[in-house]
């Protein structure tokens, strides 16, 4: 009876969902730990974002190019996730964007076509139609969603084309853009007359925030309204909502204009902060949006829609920090052996972890043995590092392994992705197997 009593006492702790605020004075559960793992993880991205926005204009521009391409994301979960869509316009779409824009500024300076915000909203409005011509070769002559949209990316490439038309490539450096209409109340407001490098980046970077997070916005409102419930269930059960009135075409088109439109804005916008556009500029958009919503999963738990669309902007963000410190990385000995030696340090941290499952200990206790194990690690690895290099006299540093071409970065990326995508696939399959040992024992 003791023993059962205990047991009870024992069960809320392991059981409890959510947070476990309270119960550091009881043994830490398996639940405990993830969570104390997860926060852990976000913790360390966050400091080291703000590490990296500190080391100058290269990692803040990584960080302006991944909040531009947050549109990119939600158009890529409304289309995948929400309307469980494998929609491959996106290449064709963004470029359009992209290419209408420039074109519109290049040929139309000073009127009205030539403002770079109309030339915005046209960009948008060309990447809606070209989803809507994804749409309809789908719902109404009943075309393969994917091959649809094969179809008219495909399409798209000479028309963008024919928009740039007679040039490949149009240069904007000294025309208008939405970036400068944005900076240019800055300038005015402190009297400056040119805005230095790392200013500029920092003010494009508010600037898009600002837009991707209007666009969050936007889209949790539009998904929790009943429009946005039965675009949702549509991707979930379309015959459950076709069968209680809905016309699913109609939701499928209305997802697909809407993703487009966004990937038309995400081209427009950083063709002008670039300030140049060619055929070739939406290449590999799909890994990009792909990469956000995976990652943003990844880092952000999607619980509701809100989150959901944060992620998308995080994932984003890590997508564009990964493909800058990707671009040019050489890889040493030196390297190597840091990694190991770090890899030793959080084994040596992560080792109350282990006491703490086997041996049932206070919650508290467990908490404090994994700060000092972390401080003693890093002690640890810092100096063997040191002794390492000096026993080699820093040779190990210069022996390369591997040095990152500009085109292994498309490689390492989709390596990235397929990672992220097979985490939970891994994750279930440790913890299946981390029950059948328990039930061994």
């Amino acid at each position: 009876m003791a023993v059962k009593s205990s047991l009870e006492q024992a069960q809320p702790l392991a059981e409890t969902p959510g947070r476990p605020a309270g119960r550091l004075r009881g043994p830490l559960a398996r639940k405990d730990l993830a969570w104390l793992l997860n926060w852990g993880f976000r913790l360390f991205g966050l400091l080291l974002s703000i590490y990296l926005l500190s080391q100058g204009t290269k990692w803040i521009s990584a960080f302006v190019f991944g909040t531009g391409f947050a549109a990119v994301g939600i158009g890529v979960f409304l289309t995948f996730r929400v309307l469980n869509f494998p929609d491959l316009t996106i290449e064709g779409s963004y470029t359009l964007g992209a290419a209408v824009v420039v074109s519109l500024i290049y040929n139309n300076e000073g009127s009205f076509w030539g403002n770079p915000w109309v030339a915005t909203l046209i960009a948008m409005l060309c990447g809606g139609l070209a989803g809507l011509a994804t749409g309809l070769l789908h719902t109404r002559l009943k075309i393969n969603g994917l091959l649809a949209s094969i179809l008219v990316t495909t399409a798209l490439y000479s028309i963008n084309l024919h928009v740039l038309a007679p040039r490949a490539l149009i240069d904007i450096n000294d025309k208008p853009n939405i970036v400068e209409t944005f900076i240019a109340p800055y300038q005015s407001l402190f009297n400056i007359q040119r805005v230095d490098p790392v200013t500029r980046e920092w003010l494009t970077l508010a600037f898009f925030l600002v837009i991707a997070v209007i666009l969050v916005v936007l889209f949790n409102w539009l998904l929790n309204t009943q429009l946005g419930l039965a675009l949702r269930a549509t991707g979930d059960n379309e015959n459950m909502i076709r069968a209680l009135g809905v016309n699913t075409n109609n939701t499928k088109l209305t997802v697909l204009v809407l993703s487009n439109a966004l990937f038309g804005l995400a081209g427009g916008m950083l063709a002008q902060y670039l300030r140049y556009a060619d055929g070739n500029f939406g290449l590999g958009m799909i890994v990009i949006g792909l990469a956000a919503v995976i990652l943003g999963e990844s880092f952000i738990t999607p619980r509701t829609i809100l989150l959901a669309l944060l992620g998308c902007l995080v994932g984003a963000n890590i997508y564009r920090v990964i493909f800058t410190g990707v671009f040019g990385l050489e890889i040493s000995w030196g390297l190597v052996v840091m990694a190991l030696l770090t890899l030793g340090a959080a084994a040596l941290a992560a080792w109350p972890l282990y006491v703490a499952r086997n041996r049932q200990m206070p919650g508290f206790i467990v908490l404090a043995g994994i700060v000092v194990g972390g401080i003693f690690g890093a002690v640890v690895v810092t100096w063997l590092n040191s002794v390492v290099h000096n026993l080699f006299n820093d040779t190990l540093d210069k022996a390369l392994i591997f040095k990152a071409e500009q085109y292994d970065i498309r490689l390492v990326l989709a390596a990235l992705v397929i990672v992220a995508m097979g985490i939970p696939a891994l994750r279930n399959r440790v913890g299946m197997k981390t029950l059948k040992a328990g039930a061994i024992r």
